[in-house]
């Protein structure tokens, strides 16, 4: 009777704990911002260019979809979304996820800057905002089969002039009035519901990555701006009245861009982290974050070493929080901005390259949410069929079944192809709510075993 009593407790136990702690675990999602995909015309993210990425062992790229005015696109016409959906075919055909991103290049309309921050109504909204909204519920829907995660918006705080506060219009970078930001998530996620996105697509937000900084003697965690978001009682009000939900997003968009010139410690980004969980605490805002910007250049004193271990100590902070849903390493190359890519501008691989790379080996491969469901997209089709075409013939990692390898065997060839055609238009059964903790210890009586899904990788984007 002991025993028996030693075992119970210790059922009882485990699901206490089971219950009060986060069944998610830190950040296994290792992903990359890959530069403008579509300028002046021309397509960056080619089917090599994708086989490139992919050989770094990512599994997500933050796609900005921008219009073209280089190349004389300033509208979403056919001939720009042609380009994007081939961008989005061989990120996907290269087994990459895409986490899609809403800029301010998003739309054009006016002015820019010295339009989407002005507020004729007092309440947000402009021509601007408008335009912004229809766009990217158009791309939402456009895209709702392939692209899971949108960012809204790019470093909404940051400005150049330092009179932005008095001349908004004329702020610089992509300083967006905190009213007018609001509005345009609320408009956005009303706007994206409206066409069962959420609900049946199993589309989500990232609001637009802050950008938090101690560049150039002056330092900022961002969170007084985004305070200044959360403190639009009518716009919030407003949303949760129609949409049952407090804030518009599922993931905090963070950018961190610290210690340019010297050691990174955990605790100099753990004094960020933590203001950005004391300012949602403070706003009952429970969204975990993702990091969708943050790098080191190698310049003048920082060598290559210098950005490697950078990264390798910001990855072992990240890794150890838990609400961190995941990394997008800025980026790829280096280009006009800086020396911060993977590798430079000549395509030599720098240390940080090996860095990544051995992050994303070390990754534990997600759980297949639905067999043949290679893209995770809830379905099996046309895009699984792809991952196998892609690599027919090539040896893969064991396990890494969203590289075109669902039996696991690390070739992808006929048994694959097997497995998505004989699951072809399956369709995973919708996710069971967690239960509560009283529900857990009711349930505990009866257990037999218990399985818990990991959740997926994210996508901005």
């Amino acid at each position: 009777m002991m025993k028996m009593n030693r075992f119970l407790s210790k059922i009882l136990l485990t699901i206490a704990l089971m219950a009060a702690v986060s069944p998610v675990t830190a950040s296994e999602y290792y992903g990359l911002n890959a530069g403008a995909p579509v300028y002046g015309g021309n397509i960056f993210v080619t089917p090599t260019q994708a086989a490139k990425f992919a050989e770094t062992g990512t599994n997500s790229l933050r796609i900005n979809f921008r219009l073209d005015p280089q190349g004389g696109n300033t509208t979403w016409n056919s001939t720009i979304l042609a380009q994007y959906d081939q961008v989005i075919a061989n990120a996907n055909a290269a087994g990459i996820e895409v986490l899609g991103l809403f800029s301010n290049e998003t739309a054009i309309n006016g002015s820019g800057q010295g339009t989407w921050n002005t507020d004729p109504n007092g309440n947000g909204t402009n021509s601007y905002v408008n335009s912004f909204v229809s766009n990217a519920t158009m791309l939402a829907n456009r895209y709702k089969n392939t692209i899971k995660t949108w960012e809204v918006w790019n470093e909404p705080n940051a400005w150049t002039n330092p009179n932005y506060a008095n001349d908004p219009g004329n702020a610089g970078g992509t300083y967006i009035l905190p009213k007018n930001y609001a509005r345009l998530l609320a408009n956005t996620y009303t706007s994206m519901n409206s066409s069962n996105l959420f609900s049946q697509y199993g589309v989500s937000l990232v609001s637009g990555g802050l950008f938090a900084h101690d560049i150039g003697g002056s330092f900022t965690h961002s969170m007084d701006y985004m305070q200044q978001v959360y403190s639009q009682p009518a716009i919030w009000n407003s949303f949760l009245s129609t949409t049952g939900r407090k804030y518009p997003w599922d993931d905090f968009g963070y950018h961190m861009y610290i210690k340019q010139g010297e050691t990174v410690t955990a605790a100099n980004l753990n004094s960020y982290l933590n203001q950005v969980r004391s300012v949602q605490a403070t706003n009952q805002d429970t969204s975990d974050v993702m990091i969708t910007e943050w790098g080191w250049q190698v310049v003048n004193n920082n060598t290559q070493t210098f950005q490697k271990n950078q990264m390798a100590t910001a990855y072992n902070l990240f890794e150890s929080k838990d609400y961190i849903s995941g990394t997008y390493w800025y980026q790829w190359t280096d280009d006009v901005t800086g020396n911060w890519g993977l590798v430079d501008i000549n395509g030599n691989k720098r240390l940080s390259y090996y860095e990544f790379q051995t992050r994303n080996a070390n990754a534990e491969p997600d759980p297949e949410p639905l067999p043949g469901d290679l893209d995770g997209s809830g379905a099996v089709g046309q895009n699984d069929l792809n991952r196998v075409l892609a690599r027919w013939g090539t040896n893969v990692t064991a396990g890494d079944w969203f590289l075109g390898d669902p039996n696991g065997d690390g070739f992808v060839g006929q048994g694959d192809l097997s497995i998505v055609l004989a699951a072809w238009g399956n369709v995973a059964p919708p996710v069971t709510a967690v239960p509560e903790p009283a529900s857990i210890a009711l349930l505990s009586l009866g257990i037999v075993g218990v399985a818990i899904a990991a959740r997926r990788r994210r996508k901005a984007a």
